[in-house]
């Protein structure tokens, strides 16, 4: 199982858009007096780094995809991609093969019609 590494543990219920909105990787100062989370202790920068709560939800920007008629979506392998990310950014999980679940592809997971996602 690959395990989100990047989240602080205590975060792992929130999906990436969650996290990115509304927390930040800040520097690690002496004397922080400010709540925060620790990085997960695999993590390369876990004694420089430290998570905190934005003052102000921010609008997370996505330029994986685009919508132009010129870029379409239209090949399996395309398809399966845009679905991986669409649910990287927006499913919660704390393990990334248990976001296929039971499904064989990422794409039926986004679009399934019994609304598990």
């Amino acid at each position: 199982c690959i395990r989100d590494r990047l989240r602080p543990f205590e975060l792992r219920n929130l999906c990436w858009y969650e996290y990115l909105e509304m927390y930040e990787v800040v520097n690690n100062t002496y004397g922080l007096h400010i709540a925060h989370f620790k990085l997960h202790d695999d993590h390369p920068s876990k004694t420089k780094k430290v998570v905190i709560r934005r003052k102000f939800p921010v609008i997370v920007q996505y330029h994986g995809f685009s919508l132009k008629p010129s870029a379409r979506r239209d090949t399996p392998d395309k398809k399966e991609t845009f679905s991986f990310c669409v649910l990287v950014m927006f499913k919660s999980y704390t393990c990334i093969s248990g976001i296929r679940g039971d499904n064989r592809s990422y794409y039926d997971v986004l679009y399934d019609v019994n609304g598990k996602m």
